[in-house]
């Protein structure tokens, strides 16, 4: 019973460590990885855009735009976090809500399609766009567990 109760101890122990370092990690390149993410964007608005009469360049300005609005609202997320601290599920809501209901309106505005459309095209690149950053968390916790493992031994 004592080796299980410190195996848990030191799993437990490991969990925050890489918890911690993720942080670090994530408050320090999150936003410049974020931004990198702008040309991913471009290409999936170009793909659900295809019959789109704009240039090429307009989808890249777009997807810079909505990646500084998706940016803000992050910035917005945290201070409400430090001021108030909801639960995070319901900061993750707002965060899922308000990214695509902007991203709705703008391609309403900027395409000049159907709300039904804007909703069906915003959707689909909320769900392109929102693999693409699950993807990079995924590297920044591969990079922290790697980080963690090199500090053990």
């Amino acid at each position: 019973f004592d080796q299980t109760a410190k195996n848990a101890r030191q799993g437990l122990y490991y969990f925050n460590s890489v918890w911690s370092e993720i942080v670090r990690i994530g408050s320090k390149y999150f936003p410049m990885l974020l931004l990198l993410t702008a040309p991913f964007l471009s290409i999936s608005l170009g793909l659900v855009q295809r019959r789109s009469r704009l240039p090429r360049i307009n989808h890249f300005i777009f997807s810079l735009h909505y990646t500084a609005f998706v940016e803000l609202l992050m910035i917005c997320i945290y201070a409400l976090h430090l001021m108030i601290a909801p639960p995070m599920s319901v900061l993750e809501c707002i965060m899922i809500v308000g990214s695509c209901s902007y991203l709705t309106v703008a391609f309403r505005r900027v395409y000049a399609v159907t709300w039904i459309g804007a909703i069906a095209k915003s959707l689909l690149t909320s769900l392109i766009y929102f693999i693409i950053l699950f993807a990079i968390f995924l590297v920044i916790f591969l990079i922290a567990c790697f980080i963690i493992a090199t500090n053990i031994n």
